[in-house]
Formats: structure tokens, C-alpha cells, sequence
């Protein structure tokens, strides 16, 4: 009896050791959370005041938002637009994922000369109008023709977006800014879902993506053109005097 005492008090001990690891583990897994949308905040509070910054996260919510709605936009347009098997779809996602890394093995090649803001700029209204030639017409090699080009013009965008990111706040804050802007792409692209459901049963999905190809285009537009009118000396640092200090902690 005594030895089986103790062989259920070692048993309910181990027991409650293995729910501490996991209580530990988990409260681990929120405090990272915490910090993580803690440190978004943060970036978002210098974007909101930095223009090159703002305008910067949103070409990156825009072709985000763009790639959201394809998500939901490319499955229905091949079977009812192309009226093809599930074979083109494949085909169609493998043309893009190589077309991705070949204007990303580019952009890489060009370096800081496609770190700009125009270049950004440029690659969002690439993004719309390509995903209009991809998801806007009937024709099947249009569409390999649309889906490769928006493919390169997905990778000149992702590199360069991310160093003017970089360029355009303090060292200490570069975190901080990269966190917002990935908050900001997986948010968009959870809309874009939404917004290609809403759309897509009212218009269909060539009149959605060129209405939300128009939207983009136009968009990337006005944001270089306010790039320029706000264009600072390059002396001059682009985010406020005391954002070093007050986005350390």
C-alpha cells in the first residue's frame, strides 16, 4: 500500500510539472504576441507622421489587398471565365511563382537603384494593370502572359518597399516600422478576401479585378505624385526630430 501511495503521488506530481510547462509555454507564446503587436504599434505611431513611410505601407496594403482578392478571384476565373480544368490554375500559379523569382533574382541584381519610392510606385501600378490582363480577359495565354508580368512586378516591389523602409526611419525603430508593415499586408490581404466575395457576386470576376485594378493603378499614381511634392532634401533625415527618442523604449 505504501509503495502504491507513493507511485500515485510521483504520478500526480509529474502531472502537475507537465501542466506548469505547458501553462508556461503558453503564457511564452501571449508575451511574444504582446510584444510583437506592442512593437506594430510602436512603428505605427512614426508611419503616421513620416510621409515617405506612409505612403510606402500603403502601396504595400494596396498590392496586398490586390493579392487578397486574387486569392479568391483566380480559382472561380479559371473554371468559369476560361472555362479550363484545374490543371491551368495549377499551371497559371506555377508561371507566377517562377516569374516571382526571377524578377526577385532582378531587383536583387539592380539593388538600391530600384530603392525608391518611384520604383515602388511603379511597381504597385504594374501590380493593378497586370491583374487586369491576367484576371480581366477570356483568353488563356493572356492570362500566362498577365499572371508572369504581375509576378516581376511583385518582386520589384518587395525588396525595394522594405529597404526605403529601412532608409526612411532611425536605426532603433527598423523593427518596429517592419512589423507595421507586415500587419498591414496580412491585414489587407484578409480584406481582399472580402471585398473580391462582395464584389464578385454583384459584378463577376473580370469587372471586380478591373474596377479594383483601376483602384490601385490610379492610387500608385497619386501617391508618386505627392512623393514628389513632398520630397525632402537628402540632407535631411525624412521622419520627425524626435521620433529617435521617443520610439526606443
Amino acid at each position: 500500500e505504501k509503495e502504491q501511495s507513493r507511485t500515485e503521488c510521483e504520478q500526480e506530481l509529474e502531472a502537475q510539472r507537465e501542466q506548469l510547462e505547458d501553462l508556461a509555454s503558453e503564457a511564452a507564446t501571449v508575451g511574444e504576441e504582446h510584444a510583437t503587436m506592442r512593437a506594430a504599434l510602436a512603428g505605427w505611431r512614426l508611419i503616421t507622421r513620416t510621409g515617405v513611410l506612409r505612403r510606402t505601407v500603403t502601396c504595400t496594403f494596396a498590392v496586398h489587398l490586390l493579392y487578397g482578392m486574387a486569392l479568391l478571384c483566380e480559382p472561380l476565373y479559371v473554371r468559369d471565365v476560361l472555362g479550363r480544368s484545374e490543371e491551368v490554375f495549377a499551371a497559371l500559379q506555377s508561371a507566377f511563382g517562377i516569374f516571382l523569382v526571377a524578377g526577385g533574382i532582378l531587383a536583387a541584381r539592380l539593388g538600391d537603384r530600384l530603392a525608391s519610392f518611384g520604383w515602388v510606385a511603379l511597381g504597385v501600378g504594374a501590380s493593378g494593370v497586370t491583374a487586369i490582363v491576367y484576371l480581366g480577359t477570356p483568353w488563356v495565354a493572356v492570362a500566362f502572359l498577365g499572371v508572369a508580368l504581375w509576378g516581376v512586378a511583385t518582386a520589384v516591389i518587395s525588396g525595394p518597399s522594405r529597404t526605403l523602409l529601412q532608409r526612411a526611419s532611425p536605426e532603433r525603430t527598423h523593427g518596429r516600422v517592419l512589423a507595421a508593415d507586415l500587419v498591414a499586408g496580412s491585414t489587407a490581404e484578409l480584406a481582399g478576401v472580402g471585398v473580391a466575395g462582395a464584389l464578385v457576386s454583384l459584378f463577376g470576376v473580370p469587372w471586380s479585378i478591373l474596377g479594383a485594378g483601376v483602384t490601385v493603378t490610379l492610387g500608385a499614381l497619386a501617391l508618386a505624385t505627392n512623393d514628389r511634392r513632398d520630397r525632402v532634401p537628402a540632407t535631411t533625415p525624412p521622419w520627425p526630430a524626435e521620433a529617435g527618442s521617443e520610439l526606443v523604449a
